[in-house]
This record gives structure tokens, C-alpha cells and sequence, in this order.
């Protein structure tokens, strides 16, 4: 089963692609590493339809997120070279608000005493 799970805070803002057919958003999640030994990681993330319609609506550089999808590879020639890589195919992406993100309107009422 090809299924991943990701939590983490995109790096920088969405790339945003609009066609006649679909509209695409790539992103690149930032994963801090729970190993003390291993490196964090950056991982190209790419969204199609309404999950880009979420991505360009909802997030933006350091805007925490959970990503569910499908890991992808592929290959390309670039200057005669070929090129392997590796994203995650965006299938389902929710926008996760820290508590300090959200003004809590004061319930005191200064003009009564």
C-alpha cells in the first residue's frame, strides 16, 4: 500500500499553477526530525483541484499542516543527464490554527461597573 501521512509547516509560500483543465499547487512541507541524529526534512508536495484550492486560500509560508497522499517518483533528461525524483501527491490536506493563532474576544464589558 502506497499511503503517507505528514505533519509539518510549509517552507515557503505556494507555488500556484492555474490551467484550462485543473489548477495545481506545489508546496514544500518542512518536517522537523524526532532523531536527534537526523536531519530535518524538506518534502516537495504537490496538489491538484480543490486541494489546491484549499492550499492557495488557506496557506502560506509556516502555515502548519497534515497531509495525507500517495508518494510519487519520476524522471526527466535535463542537459543529458537524467534526473530521479520524488514528491507526495496531495489526496486529502488540513490546515491545522495553533491556539495563539485565534483572537479570543474579551468577555468583560469595561463600560458597566
Amino acid at each position: 500500500m502506497n499511503r503517507v501521512c505528514l505533519s509539518g509547516r510549509l517552507a515557503s509560500d505556494p507555488i500556484i499553477k492555474e490551467s484550462i483543465v485543473r489548477k495545481t499547487a506545489k508546496i514544500i512541507l518542512y518536517v522537523p526530525s524526532t532523531s536527534p541524529n537526523a536531519k530535518d526534512s524538506h518534502i516537495k508536495c504537490v496538489a491538484f483541484g480543490i486541494n489546491a484550492t484549499k492550499i492557495q486560500d488557506y496557506a502560506f509560508k509556516g502555515t502548519k499542516v497534515l497531509i495525507e497522499g500517495i508518494l510519487q517518483t519520476s524522471t526527466y533528461s535535463q542537459n543529458g543527464q537524467t534526473i530521479y525524483a520524488t514528491e507526495v501527491q496531495i489526496e486529502k490536506i488540513d490546515v491545522i490554527h495553533d491556539e495563539s493563532e485565534y483572537i479570543v474576544p474579551s468577555t468583560h464589558d469595561d463600560t458597566q461597573e
